[in-house]
């Protein structure tokens, strides 16, 4: 990635499976995506990338490991000193840090639950709890404003994402599904859009409308000749 440009300036990443590689993307003004190339080392089956609250650590799940694997944030958008995280739950494939940094949901492809976990200082996870979600909904996830959205591995299916509720201490509430017919494994929030990503379609990457009540609509492939069969992405 070049220098970064200034402090507005995004990049997204994406996880692609199915080459164990995690592509870095600059986020242009209009939600299109420019300059992308791999970063980072020692993914296998790579799910999701999420970012601390300070955006120092970027965790990448891993479907073939039992916990993610943790990289430095290095100023030009780059993935260095990545190593082996916490383990302990198989499949790992999805973490969302709710606000405050405090707790995460973390989402298992192997169990097909979504945990609700404790977050150290130090960005380690404890205490991981079942909240009770299903397969159906507890695959990856996101969060946009007090809504958690939830995809199952639907791929080519078109069941789009689950929306929920987020009330105290995490409880989760009043799920409806929303997109109904885009493909999708994954889902991500930037610059008023949502990005569905699914490692089913060679494209990978469809842009949403986020509508005033939280709904999505209006979601279009877009292709990149650097991303293959995405099914995590960040925006940083």
């Amino acid at each position: 990635m070049p220098a970064r440009r200034s402090a507005g300036w995004q990049s997204l990443y994406a996880a692609n499976f199915q080459s164990n590689t995690v592509s870095v993307c600059a986020v242009n003004s209009d939600g299109t995506l420019s300059g992308c190339m791999s970063t980072g080392t020692g993914f296998s089956g790579p799910m999701s990338v999420t970012f601390n609250p300070s955006g120092t650590l970027a965790y990448i799940t891993n479907n073939n490991e039992t916990g993610p694997t943790v990289c430095s944030v290095d100023l030009d958008g780059s993935l260095s000193a990545c190593a082996p995280g916490f383990s302990g739950i198989p499949g790992t494939a999805g973490i969302v840090f709710l606000t405050g940094g405090q707790q995460a949901y973390m989402a298992a492809s192997t169990t097909a639950n979504l945990y609700l976990c404790t977050v150290a200082a130090d960005g380690t996870f404890s205490g991981c709890t079942d909240t009770g979600i299903n397969t159906i909904y507890a695959f990856t996830a996101a969060i946009n404003g007090g809504d958690l959205y939830l995809n199952a591995e639907n791929g080519l299916s078109g069941s789009g994402a689950t929306i929920c509720a987020i009330g105290s201490a995490g409880s989760l509430s009043g799920c409806q599904q929303t997109a109904v017919g885009a493909p999708s494994d994954n889902i991500l929030f930037g610059n008023g859009v949502a990005y569905l990503a699914t490692d089913a379609d060679p494209s990978g990457l469809f842009p949403c409308t986020v509508n005033q009540d939280g709904t999505l609509s209006g979601c279009t492939s877009q292709t990149d000749p650097a991303i293959s069969s995405p099914w995590g992405m960040a925006i940083h």
